[in-house]
């Protein structure tokens, strides 16, 4: 009777926990990727940009220009990948737009690490269409 007793119980332990939603907040498995960027071009360089793993963040001169609600789709130690929800105001539609960062050593004497926008894409009517940009994470300097 005993054991009958122990195995209900545990196997109601073993539902409870598959049934209790996941409540656990995401984490970039790499602590750079939480630092504010700066755009490495001479003409954009008061572009910001800040990442959490719900949301891409980017201002100029410290006033919001795009904020996007998103989701974390990679997380790796030298790459993110963000699949964000992109408001469009001439078109008013909403679609899903990608930005995948990956760390890696820019080869700049003031600045260990660079954060490099390899992808930022979208499909619009099936055609994938997109850029990369390249910026530097100013509070990473080279370490002896």
């Amino acid at each position: 009777m005993r054991i009958v007793v122990l195995v209900i119980l545990m196997l109601f332990g073993v539902s409870c926990t598959c049934l209790t939603p996941n409540n656990v907040e995401e984490k970039f498995l790499n602590p750079l990727f939480y630092e504010t960027m700066k755009k490495a071009s001479a003409k954009t360089h008061f572009w910001r940009i800040k990442l959490t793993p719900t949301q891409y963040t980017a201002s100029i001169d410290g006033e919001i220009i795009d904020q996007f609600k998103c989701k974390l789709i990679k997380n790796e130690l030298l790459t993110v990948t963000l699949n964000c929800n992109f408001y469009n105001q001439l078109t008013n539609t909403t679609y899903p737009m990608f930005f995948e960062f990956n760390i890696m050593g820019c080869g700049n004497i003031r600045y260990k690490n660079c954060l490099n926008r390899v992808k930022f894409y979208y499909y619009e009517e099936g055609e994938k269409k997109g850029s990369y940009h390249v910026y530097f994470i100013p509070e990473s300097p080279i370490s002896d």
